[in-house]
């Protein structure tokens, strides 16, 4: 029976590994089903991907203005305010028409791709053409896809024939065998470049480990492929943590660095930087002119201070520290943070300050280090992960009342939802201080050719009634 069963196990796994790309259609090219998977939208004009995005964001905005309606004993006036808005738009709120970015083509500043094999059995590097819970693994190459930059495609070319020739085999994600797993592509707009191998180092030898990555190091050098800094993410087995798993820098000084208006930002191999650099502009642009027209409402307040929640390495905080007297950012990873604080000293800002930790947690003492600010206009701007917040940091927000108005960029409303409606609820034992009502939306595109599009959303807090 035990040797049956074995058996078994080996059929099913060759028949995984065996198994042929499900196509609605057959006569779909390897290059349309990768663009189909990938990019959706590639087949529609870009004026007419903005018009479904405007019309998909304000479609979510419409069922956020029914679960906020819904809600029991709503202050009177978030309770007028939606009710203006139903009979105006039926939205959340007002909706500005979608900011386009600036560049439709090549805009992806960091992909990564798997290492696996094509329709050929051969060895890829690339993105697979379907979704991996579907049983789809085939890996193509990514040079017809028009969001990858040219820089970033001579790089995989140059890899693949690298992986191609060598001795060691691909990972296969069926049966955890092999050991080239995927790169990491990051690039700025001058064309500099960081790559990131991850390999699963299986049984391999310290020195036969550092002799293959010496072998990959020299392929790109007499291939004259430019790389500015070259990383290897060593990870041991499938089954590990994130602790397990080590970065090393082989070439290069482990970072590389980009310019968002007129100022530098380092950007270190885990460092959250927005994909599309160009858009990211019209993105935090549009940021900061809300915090200005949030300053100029309350005239009154002597200093003001922003307040940058999910931080990351400090991008927005950093590109609008000359429009307030303080800065202030939060974020959970302690690297991001190590980059903030040094990307302010490349940038000679004197009036910022960063806290590691989780947001719930540190925002209490965040806040406490902003000296008089009772008398401060604070102004807060979170962009978490698509997720968004956790409540206690809604929470959090709630229970202070110098934040009178807060930036909510979110790449995800729907995910996001629940923070939008909490914002909005009657003051509580759950969440004490009063409430925030929406005053605008403002779609900004940072993914043509996909579905996906952010959002900022102000919100203004309501005037306790004395």
């Amino acid at each position: 029976m035990a040797k049956n069963k074995r058996e078994n196990v080996d059929s099913s796994t060759s028949d995984v590994e065996n198994k042929k790309i499900k196509v609605e259609d057959e006569n779909i090219s390897m290059e349309d089903q990768l663009k189909n998977t990938v990019i959706p939208w590639w087949k529609s004009s870009y004026e007419e991907q903005l018009k479904l995005k405007q019309s998909s964001m304000f479609s979510s905005l419409l069922e956020i203005r029914k679960k906020v309606s819904a809600v029991d004993n709503l202050d009177n006036e978030v309770f007028v305010w939606l009710m203006q808005q139903k009979k105006e738009s039926g939205a959340f709120c007002p909706m500005d028409d979608i900011l386009p970015s600036p560049c439709v083509g090549g805009y992806r500043n960091k992909c990564g791709f798997t290492v696996g094999k094509n329709s050929e059995d051969q060895a890829m590097v690339g993105f697979r053409l379907g979704r991996y819970r579907d049983q789809v693994c085939n890996v193509e190459n990514p040079s017809c896809l028009i969001h990858v930059p040219d820089v970033m495609k001579q790089i995989v070319e140059c890899f693949t024939q690298y992986v191609q020739r060598s001795k060691l085999s691909v990972y296969n994600t069926h049966t955890h065998e092999g050991f080239w797993k995927q790169i990491t592509v990051r690039t700025t707009l001058e064309n500099s470049s960081m790559v990131i191998i991850t390999m699963c180092k299986q049984n391999l030898t310290d020195e036969k480990i550092q002799t293959e990555l010496q072998s990959v190091i020299d392929h790109f050098e007499t291939s004259n492929v430019k790389v500015d800094t070259m990383l290897y993410e060593g990870v041991p087995t499938h089954r590990c943590n994130s602790k397990e798993i080590s970065i090393k820098t082989l070439t290069g000084d482990g970072v590389i660095y980009e310019k968002l208006f007129d100022l530098k930002f380092r950007i270190s191999p885990d460092a959250f930087f927005q994909c599309n650099t160009k858009a990211a502009e019209v993105l935090y642009k549009c940021i900061g002119d809300l915090v200005k027209q949030a300053i100029d409402e309350t005239p009154d307040s002597k200093e003001t201070a922003l307040l940058d929640v999910c931080c990351g390495t400090g991008t927005i905080g950093l590109t609008l520290s000359s429009c307030v007297n303080r800065l202030v950012g939060v974020d959970i990873c302690e690297q991001a943070i190590i980059d903030a604080v040094k990307n302010a000293t490349l940038n000679n800002i004197t009036n910022a300050e960063f806290y590691v930790g989780k947001a719930e947690d540190v925002l209490p003492k965040a806040i406490e280090s902003l000296s008089g600010i009772n008398s401060m206009n604070l102004v807060a701007v979170v962009d978490p992960p698509r997720c968004g917040l956790h409540a206690k940091v809604i929470k959090v927000i709630r229970q202070c009342p110098a934040i009178q108005y807060l930036i909510y960029v979110s790449c995800s409303v729907d995910q996001a939802k629940t923070n939008f409606v909490d914002l909005c609820r009657p003051q509580s034992k759950r969440l004490n201080g009063p409430p925030f009502k929406p005053m605008l939306a403002q779609p900004v595109d940072l993914f043509p050719h996909t579905k996906h599009c952010e959002v900022v959303l102000l919100f203004k807090r309501i005037l306790p009634v004395l």
